[in-house]
């Protein structure tokens, strides 16, 4: 009988680290990485993909759009989103990618709102904007890999301006 601890270790295995770069291209090719790791306490179930952003200092009342796109491309738009209003200062939050309406990423009213549990690669793109407003004040751009419950933690001092 296999041992209990292969199974999750396998599949911690299969997490891939976040590469990411954001801006212009004027910073000699440097690449920001984030941290992946397993969700919670588990590492086994359908594929979930938890956003973290940690530390967000000087935007209280604003809110943290991610938009989760296929990596390869295509489509109209994000296949999901997840919408965290930022209501500390300092601030940490957490929220889970699911499908959105496609006019309002933060629209999550039937038939939308079902977590994106479909393993595969994707991009992410995680935006700080006030409200009202169409372009975020900084940002930060990622791509994972997505195999089991994953969350991808975004310290608020890898996010940028102008993206």
């Amino acid at each position: 009988m296999p041992s209990l601890f292969v199974r999750p270790i396998a599949i911690l295995g299969l997490v891939v680290v976040l590469f990411a770069g954001c801006g212009d291209d004027d910073d000699g090719g440097e690449r920001i990485t984030a941290t992946t790791t397993a969700a919670a306490t588990s590492t086994t179930g359908s594929p979930s993909l938890t956003l973290t952003v940690e530390g967000l200092v000087g935007f209280q009342g604003e809110l943290v759009v991610g938009s989760l796109f296929p990596a390869e491309g295509g489509g109209d738009g994000p296949i999901g989103s997840v919408c965290i209003q930022v209501d500390t200062d300092p601030w940490t939050g957490s929220g889970v990618f699911s499908t959105s309406d496609p006019g309002n990423p933060c629209g999550k009213d039937a038939p939308y709102g079902e977590v994106i549990a479909e393993a595969g690669e994707y991009s992410l793109n995680i935006g700080v904007y006030t409200p009202g407003e169409r372009a975020p004040a900084v940002c930060f751009n990622a791509v994972a890999t997505l195999f089991g419950p994953s969350e991808v933690i975004i310290p608020a001092i890898n996010m940028v301006p102008n993206c």
